[in-house]
């Protein structure tokens, strides 16, 4: 029980280390430079920061445990400071470009759809193609509170796959005598 209680409070520990980095990101970028939150690269990135962390997570955790540690142990080791660290992040998201700034969820908008346009045109994408692709972006509300939310809960499905993957990876059973 003991062992639950360490392995819980490192990945809350995690949590709170990767809701900070998250935190920072958006905050620093809505304050700063707001046209980082239309490079794809940038996302690519915070997933692997995110899964990163799981994995540190989880590997102190086995650490702790003295090397030992069951599939579901590391799972959840990994799996808590994501959904406390992207949580977190989903809540100031949410409150920054609903609450506080809601015009700068547009402006980021009309950027996306500039980047979509010069990305499209470079591959002579046509015209129709190019009209349906930038009408779907301007009904998108990708920063609207509920879709924040959609797409958390789908993210999870993704660190959860990889989670599964990483806990088989990382587990270690004890020996057998």
């Amino acid at each position: 029980m003991e062992n639950q209680t360490n392995t819980n409070k490192i990945g809350i520990n995690y949590g709170i280390i990767l809701a900070t980095i998250l935190t920072l990101f958006t905050v620093l970028g809505y304050a700063f430079y707001q046209e980082i939150f239309v490079k794809w690269w940038v996302f690519f990135l915070l997933l692997i920061v995110i899964v990163l962390i799981g994995i540190l997570s989880a590997v102190k955790s086995r650490k702790i445990l003295g090397g030992i540690i069951s599939f579901k142990e590391t799972f959840k080791a990994y799996f808590i400071p994501i959904v406390i660290g992207t949580l977190i992040s989903t809540l100031v998201t949410i409150l920054i470009f609903n609450v506080i700034d809601p015009e700068a969820a547009v402006a980021i908008k009309d950027r996306s759809i500039e980047v979509t346009m010069e990305f499209m045109q470079k591959f002579n994408v046509p015209e129709e193609d190019m009209n349906k692709a930038i009408a779907d972006i301007r009904n998108a509300d990708n920063f609207g509170a509920l879709t924040q939310i959609k797409n958390w809960f789908g993210s999870m499905i993704v660190y959860i796959v990889i989670g599964l993957i990483v806990s088989l990876i990382i587990r270690k059973k004890e020996p057998i005598e």
